[in-house]
């Protein structure tokens, strides 16, 4: 089956996926833009481009119609780590909205953001790009993961 070639620009980026979540998050407290240091994935950018390309499929509708584009996906990294307010800031429709939503919210617990050493709430955005053919050359590893 085809996959399509993802290509995630993040802006910011600590379990095994199969442990995340398990527990209610920590969503008390201030939310932070712009925090001294920026939430990150677990294992950094290429892990999350590896855990996205592992997990997202590309929709059949968006397949057959040719969509493609980035789906902006806004959504909270808690003081403990976890993935909350999960929700579309931009999309691009055919199912790859609800797509990426389904995916960010299998995010395992993220590295926290902190302020004075201190875990703080932090808002943050992940852009996700959809599209059927090798998107750049930067992405052409992960292509030829997902692409037959």
């Amino acid at each position: 089956m085809r996959i399509l070639a993802l290509l995630i620009l993040s802006l910011l980026l600590l379990m095994h996926p199969a442990v995340a979540q398990h527990s209610p998050c920590d969503s008390s407290g201030t939310v932070y833009n712009f925090p001294e240091v920026l939430p990150q994935f677990p294992g950094g950018n290429e892990k999350m481009m590896t855990f996205l390309a592992d997990e997202i499929h590309y929709p059949e509708l968006a397949r057959e119609v040719n969509i493609h584009g980035y789906v902006y996906v806004d959504f909270i990294v808690n003081r403990d780590g976890c993935i909350s307010h999960v929700q579309l800031a931009r999309g691009i429709g055919g199912g790859c909205d609800e797509e990426s939503i389904r995916v960010v919210k299998l995010m395992p617990r993220w590295k926290p953001a902190l302020i004075n050493g201190k875990t703080v709430r932090a808002q943050c955005r992940l852009p996700i790009q959809f599209c059927l053919r090798p998107c750049t050359e930067q992405n052409q590893t992960l292509q030829q993961k997902t692409c037959p």
